[in-house]
Parts: C-alpha cells; structure tokens; sequence
C-alpha cells in the first residue's frame, strides 16, 4: 500500500507507515531487513572499523578514522557521534553496506588525499604567502613572529602549528588542514573571519577537538586557547606551571591594573538545553577568592566567561 506523504520515495528502501505527527504529517519508517547477527558480520570484515553494539536500543557505535557514529541497523538511521552532546539531525540509510561504503569508508580516502596535500609541501610552495609576514625558517619549521609580537611554528609538510610564549616553551602541537588555512584560520595578521571563511568554503575543513582524545588532552587543548583567547583581548596571562590548583592561570588588565584568576573548563552539553552548559560550581575557596570561570566550547572554540550567581558581596 503506498501512502501519499510529501516524502520521496527512493529506490532501494522499503518505506511504510509509521504514525502521523501533531502537526498532521505522515512520518515514515524505513526497514532494512537485517539481523543484528549478519550486520555484525559484515562489519567485523572490514579493516580499521570499531563496533560498540547498544542492543536495548537496536543502534551500534561505528568508529573509523576517528570519527564515531550512532547507526541503527533496523532501520538504517544514522548521525555522526559528538562527544559534546546529541546529534540534532539524523540521516537515513538503505542498510548497513549502504551506509559504510557510502559515508564512512570513503573518508580513508579523503583523508589520505588531504594529507597528501599536505606532506608535499615546500618552502618554495609557500613563500609567496609569506612574503609580508616576519618570519624565519630553521630546517623544515617556520617561525612567524606576528605584528604584535607573537611567535608560532609551523612544521612544513604536516600541517602542524603551535604558539611559542615569552620564556620559549610551547603549546601543544595542533592540526591544520595546511599553511595557507593556518594563516586564515590562526595567525593573527592574516586570520579571517568565521564569516569570510564560510564564504570561501573553509571553515569545514576545521580539524575536530572532540575526538579521541584523553581528558588530559583536552584541557590542554582549553588552556591553551584560553591562553591565545585572553592576549587577544589585551590581557597578560601567567600560567600555573603545575598540574593542581583552584586556578589555572592569572590575566593581568594592563589597562585597568586588575589582575582575574581564571579557571578554565570545557563547555559540555545538556540534551535539554540548546546551549552548552557546564555543571560543576565553583568551589567555596574559588568563590572566596573571586576566581572566575572562563568556558572553552571543543566544537566552535569559542570561549567565555561564566556568569556567576555566587559570588560574595
């Protein structure tokens, strides 16, 4: 029995009713078929691929190339798995060959041709980019001294960066899709706007944060742009050099004489809320001594500060 629906109906899939929303819409349901038995098979055949089955809920974790999706293998719906909440849209799939050698194992591929990309890059292939940047190149790194006195390094032909502070050591080395998208993306004299780099089809080519990585890792990851995220907004930033501490590090107001103690937290999700939202308070000692929340958000990596609804008068 076919049901007229706005909905196509595509080749391959085999759609029938499902129940009829509040706003008086026909929803359809996809069927694949397929027993978890088979799927498993098929998946365990592949190279490189990670299963974690959810049977409750008739849905697999899928992991390959770093990336981790949701796919529910009764009725091939399918998202990419974000660690910092829930995927807000879903994608549907004809069943489960369909949906990995259509989505996810061309990403081998893709990246390979990504880093290709990068790896045969040269000094001589970059020069005209560098032409009106203060720079210095030792071997094969790129030292980049910005306009306001800046340092990063660039290795060439890896896509990884890192900033250099005053007493020469570094932040941890992060990944860019290149040297050219480094300078859009991250040198202050030459970076661009989220705008002006959607307009130019950049900004997805924006490596995650939020894959698999340790918690350790990420923190680095939030201080160390915090780090950058203060400088640009004309503070002076000292670092805790060590692991504990009710503050990570301390911005210094030139303007204002005024000297913040920051605690840098990610940002994590609540499926409730449409912003990100961070549970844990303050601490009586953090409130006593006015430390303020600064929030680092792994997916868009913006930051804030919190506002506090504790603090002593």
């Amino acid at each position: 029995m076919s049901v007229q629906t706005g909905q196509k109906h595509i080749e391959g899939y085999n759609w029938s009713y499902a129940r009829t929303n509040s706003k008086g819409e026909v929803i359809l349901r996809h069927d694949t078929g397929e027993e978890i038995d088979s799927v498993l098979q098929y998946l365990d055949s592949l190279e490189e691929v990670t299963v974690e089955p959810r049977l409750k809920a008739h849905m697999l974790f899928i992991g390959f190339c770093g990336k981790k999706y949701s796919y529910y293998y009764t009725t091939g719906r399918w998202a990419e798995r974000k660690k910092t909440g829930y995927p807000t849209k879903h994608y549907r799939s004809k069943n489960i060959k369909h949906f990995m050698t259509t989505y996810v194992l061309p990403l081998k591929e893709q990246l390979k041709d990504k880093m290709d990309k990068i790896s045969s890059e040269t000094y001589e292939d970059l020069e005209d980019l560098l032409k009106n940047i203060n720079h210095v190149k030792e071997n094969n790194t790129l030292i980049l001294i910005s306009k306001d006195g800046r340092k990063y390094k660039y290795r060439i032909g890896t896509g990884k960066w890192s900033a250099v502070y005053d007493n020469n050591s570094e932040s941890p080395n992060y990944q860019s899709a290149g040297f050219e998208y480094f300078l859009m993306k991250y040198f202050p004299d030459t970076k661009k706007s989220e705008e002006e780099l959607k307009e130019m089809g950049q900004e997805k080519e924006q490596p995650s944060l939020i894959g698999e990585q340790s918690s350790n890792r990420k923190g680095d990851f939030a201080e160390y742009y915090a780090v950058t995220w203060l400088w640009d907004n004309g503070y002076d930033v000292f670092k805790n050099c060590g692991c504990t501490g009710i503050i990570d590090m301390i911005a210094w107001d030139k303007e204002n004489n005024k000297m913040i103690y920051i605690d840098v937290k990610t940002a994590q999700s609540d499926r409730r809320y449409k912003k990100k939202m961070f549970k844990i308070p303050r601490t009586k000692e953090q409130v006593e001594l006015g430390v303020q929340i600064l929030l680092f958000d792994p997916e868009t990596r913006k930051l804030r500060f919190a506002e506090h609804k504790d603090d002593v008068s």
